[in-house]
């Protein structure tokens, strides 16, 4: 069975390997995951360029997770998340 989630970006519900995953952790940090392994409320979005960079321009997180993310967090996010996407 294909495992589906909303893109908190487009809406469209995707199977969770065209994802990338936020997560919140219960000490209210958030983390970039790679291996969607982490135990947390988890935020997903289409992983592609235009897609995540719509993420990170309207700071959609901070509704995903209803809590004001600082602008350094998103900063370094973003930068695990290109590195990511590089890779890959």
């Amino acid at each position: 069975m294909i495992v589906k989630r909303k893109c908190i970006v487009t809406g469209k519900i995707v199977p969770t390997n065209n994802l990338i995953r936020f997560v919140l952790l219960k000490n209210g940090d958030i983390l970039f995951e790679k291996d969607k392994k982490i135990l947390g409320r988890g935020a997903y979005c289409i992983n592609d360029n235009e897609t995540i960079e719509v993420l990170f321009k309207r700071k959609i997180l901070n509704k995903s997770f209803k809590k004001n993310i600082p602008h350094e967090k998103y900063e370094i996010l973003k930068k695990e998340v290109e590195e990511y996407v590089i890779k890959k």
